[in-house]
């Protein structure tokens, strides 16, 4: 699964990976699918997290707190979005 994040939109899409078992992938490993499933429900908490901070902002003032709390989710998205990058090509 990718998950993708868009600031300016103010959402977080999940997409499934469309294509791998087209590409001649092999099957899966428990493993694997045991690490997908754990990077999905990371990625649903991440999701949720971001939903309920972008919700904060809208009615905090200047210099809340929240806007800093937006941005390190937004960090910690980018930094998930790298790993998985990452793993694709080492796959």
């Amino acid at each position: 699964m990718e998950v993708r994040m868009s600031l300016t939109h103010n959402r977080i899409n999940e997409v499934t990976d469309r294509g791998s078992l087209d590409r001649g992938a092999a099957p899966t490993s428990a493993t694997e699918s045991a690490a997908r499933a754990n990077a999905a429900l990371q990625a649903q908490k991440l999701r949720d997290l971001w939903c309920q901070s972008r919700e904060r902002t809208r009615t905090a003032p200047i210099g809340s707190p929240a806007f800093a709390r937006v941005a390190d989710l937004a960090a910690s998205f980018a930094s998930m979005a790298v790993r998985a990058n990452q793993h694709a090509q080492a796959r």
